[in-house]
Order: C-alpha cells, then sequence, then structure tokens
C-alpha cells in the first residue's frame, strides 16, 4: 500500500484551495506566512487611499468601509470552507461503500490520520479532553 502513501504525501492544502476556489492548481510552490501574505496583499490598497483621501478624517472612514467589506467577506469565506470541511468529512465518513457502519469509517480515519503523521489518534481521548 506505498502507493496510498505515496498519494498521501502529495497532498498539498494551498493545492486544494486553489482548485475549489478557482478550478486550477496554484502555481506558487512558495508558502508565506498568513501575516506575510495579509500584509504583502493589502499594502497597495491602503497607499492607494493614502494617495487618494490625502485628508485624515476621509481616509480613516474609506478605511473603515474596506474594513467592513473585507469582513463581511471574511464571514461568508469563512462559512464556506467550514461547509466544505463539514463535506468532506461526512463523505469520508458515511458515502464509502466499503464502510460497512459508522465506527469502521472512524476506524478508517483514525488509520488515515495515523499514517499521515505517524502519531495514533484516540478519538475517546479526544471527546473525554473536550468534555472537561
Amino acid at each position: 500500500m506505498d502507493y496510498i502513501n505515496d498519494a498521501l504525501a502529495r497532498v498539498n492544502l494551498y493545492q486544494i484551495c486553489s482548485f475549489l476556489l478557482s478550478g486550477v492548481e496554484c502555481g506558487e510552490d512558495e508558502v508565506f506566512s498568513y501575516a506575510d501574505t495579509l500584509k504583502k496583499d493589502s499594502d497597495p490598497i491602503y497607499r492607494r487611499l493614502d494617495v487618494l483621501c490625502p485628508d485624515a478624517t476621509e481616509r480613516d472612514r474609506a478605511s473603515a468601509d474596506l474594513s467592513q467589506a473585507l469582513a463581511a467577506y471574511e464571514s461568508v469565506y469563512m462559512e464556506l470552507g467550514m461547509k466544505a470541511g463539514a463535506r468532506l468529512i461526512h463523505q469520508l465518513l458515511f458515502k464509502d461503500d466499503r464502510l460497512p457502519d459508522k465506527k469502521t469509517a472512524i476506524q478508517e480515519i483514525r488509520d488515515l490520520l495515523a499514517g499521515m503523521d505517524g502519531n495514533s489518534v484516540d478519538l475517546k481521548q479526544s471527546r473525554a479532553d473536550r468534555r472537561s
């Protein structure tokens, strides 16, 4: 079953995100921190606001409006991401004809996770941690 481990080793979160959002693989191999990405991609618009709105009060209003709009996008995309993740988990648990029941599906996911990072996953312990 090395071919399965090889396939899992090729899993790349950025490629999956790019495919889900735009239908194509991302071309960048470089991975930046979230903070660096946000700074790099947001600096130009704030520099433009400085030029377009030399008045500090007007610039602050424009910046607040922009931040409100971005927060709305963030909320919508976060919810969509959560729904996509839930759908994937549901498919892993219940759409596989090879898995006769929920217990077997959960064991399959436990084995999959253990194979990905070399650590075992104790779902009973996880539930106990959540309750405490």
